[in-house]
């Protein structure tokens, strides 16, 4: 099985919280996860495609897994301002994005489209189960489940669905996206730095944070 679809319905058939039980809700986490994503990588509807392969193409989780085993090959270093302390916060950055994407697309199949998501999983039944697959045979299995659905109209949908959707507890889930956008401002520059170290900061980031595509 894909580790974006084990991971996605595992999240899915979970209980998020003891206080508030229940299973196949709108997870307040992800959710939150996936909008600061979608916001802080300028995603839209024309990106949508792009991402959508990704996912199913298990990409996310794979740049997770390597960037996981080179850390693990590093020495540790617990330094404040150690190079490694960057790469770590990256990989935990890879890791929310492959699993906050993954519940999404787990999450609309199961809700909107639970006619693809039976045809993909038996299409998956059909796969032999001692072999690892690579990110195209995995499109192509996807592809496949869609039959004559286009790909990029199903793409376009979800990730509208999935950004306009309210999370469980919507409370929970603005805290949440606030959390992130603070932990995603610039560092503020130390003490010592001085005038000459914030007009560095002002110039660095005075166009504000930064963009990207999906992948």
């Amino acid at each position: 099985m894909p580790e974006w679809l084990q991971n996605g319905l595992g999240d899915y058939f979970q209980t998020e919280h003891p206080l508030f039980p229940g299973v196949g809700r709108a997870h307040w986490t992800p959710l939150a996860q996936f909008k600061y994503l979608a916001e802080s990588k300028k995603w839209d509807t024309k990106a949508a495609p792009d991402l959508l392969r990704d996912v199913v193409r298990d990409q996310y989780f794979r740049q997770g897994h390597r960037m996981s085993r080179l850390l693990a090959e590093l020495p540790p270093d617990d330094a404040e301002d150690s190079p490694l302390k960057d790469l770590h916060d990256k990989n935990r950055q890879e890791w929310r994005q492959a699993r906050s994407t993954a519940w999404a697309l787990a999450y609309y199949l199961a809700e909107r489209r639970p006619d693809l998501l039976t045809r993909y999983r038996a299409e998956l039944s059909l796969l032999p189960r001692d072999l690892e697959f690579d990110e195209d045979a995995l499109e192509r299995c996807f592809r496949r489940a869609l039959g004559k659905d286009s790909l990029e109209e199903l793409a376009e949908k979800w990730f509208d669905a999935m950004k306009n959707q309210v999370s469980s507890l919507p409370p929970f889930e603005a805290m949440l996206l606030g959390d992130l956008r603070l932990e995603g401002q610039p560092p503020a520059p130390k003490k010592e730095e001085g005038k000459e170290g914030k007009d560095k900061y002002k110039d660095k980031y005075k166009k504000g944070g930064s963009g990207g595509s999906p992948g």
